[in-house]
């Protein structure tokens, strides 16, 4: 049933399309996600020497 759709999908280039595009959106979500991570891992670390230096 389940590989019927997917067949039936395959040859609906729009549908493929689509999928591609989807893929690509979550892909460049994950990037963010990952870079917004780094980023406040960074800053924590920076905050954490501060404080450090202050007392």
């Amino acid at each position: 049933m389940y590989t019927q759709i997917i067949e039936k999908a395959g040859r609906n280039s729009a549908f493929l399309a689509f999928m591609n595009l989807l893929k690509k959106k979550i892909r460049l979500c994950i990037r963010r996600m990952i870079q917004h991570y780094q980023m406040a891992q960074t800053y924590s670390q920076y905050l954490g020497m501060v404080k450090k230096q202050s007392i």
